[in-house]
């Protein structure tokens, strides 16, 4: 690939790269300066498309990715968007409407977390502390190692990450959005606040709960996240479970003396 990530300006090997991650293959990035994770420090040329290959991740998007057939491009569209936008649109209403970025904000999250595992791996055996924190917003896989890692690097675990899925978002965020439960407890034992709360005012528990973690809603509960807080939306975390659908987090808010009648 280039530095702007082409071929993944395509939808279909956006859908491909998502697959890749089900059937829990590795996707190793290769440019003419071949492979990303292992690019020589020393190049600068190297770096530089190291660095123009980060910025794109930001960018890459179903919402915006193309195909020679227009229906093969609404077809996979409609298949990854987000659950709700098959519940609102039939296919056929769904091929005369402007697509927006967020009915794909979780393919988009996941499949930049796919594409962002090389370049953490790079960042981690090159020491580069700054790197690897971005990488990890964008979604790739980190281990309590790794963030120990990090601060071995000099790394401020405290520092905003820039993500996907808001802004102004903690590490405590990033994890409880991804699942993280080792690296959340890690966190937590650290000191860092399970109440934090990113530019909508999701709370952690608001992004577990909305992705259906059962047992980081427990692990986030357990360190005193507040599961009344609201977002800018006044939804509480409750209400992300719901939406969502997620039975197990829904419950334990519930069982946490989370209100059902707050509106």
């Amino acid at each position: 690939m280039n530095e702007k990530v082409s071929p993944f300006q395509r939808i279909w090997c956006l859908y491909e790269a998502q697959r890749s991650m089900d059937l829990h293959k590795r996707l190793e990035l290769i440019t003419e300066h071949g492979q990303l994770s292992s690019a020589d420090a020393s190049n600068l040329e190297a770096m530089k498309c190291l660095a123009q290959v980060g910025d794109a991740l930001c960018c890459v998007s179903a919402s915006k990715a193309f195909a020679s057939v227009q229906e093969d491009r609404f077809a996979i569209q409609y298949r990854i968007a987000n659950a709700f936008v098959r519940g609102v649109f039939s296919f056929e209403a769904f091929k005369t409407t402007r697509p927006k970025p967020q009915w794909f904000e979780d393919f988009d999250v996941r499949v930049s977390g796919l594409l962002a595992q090389p370049l953490f791996e790079g960042a981690l055996h090159k020491g580069d502390a700054p790197a690897a924190m971005r990488y990890t917003g964008l979604g790739a896989s980190c281990r309590v190692a790794d963030l120990r890692a990090i601060e071995g690097f000099g790394g401020d675990l405290r520092l905003p990450v820039r993500t996907r899925f808001a802004e102004a978002c903690s590490l405590v965020h990033v994890m409880a959005y991804f699942g993280s439960l080792e690296c959340l407890g890690h966190l937590l034992g650290l000191g860092h606040s399970a109440g934090a709360i990113d530019a909508r005012n999701f709370t952690p528990l608001h992004w577990a709960a909305r992705n259906g973690y059962d047992e980081v809603v427990a692990l986030l509960l357990t360190g005193k996240a507040n599961s009344m807080a609201v977002d800018r939306s006044g939804c509480s975390a409750l209400h992300r479970a719901a939406y969502a659908g997620h039975v197990g987090a829904a419950s334990a808010l519930i069982e946490a003396r989370a209100s059902i009648t707050v509106r």
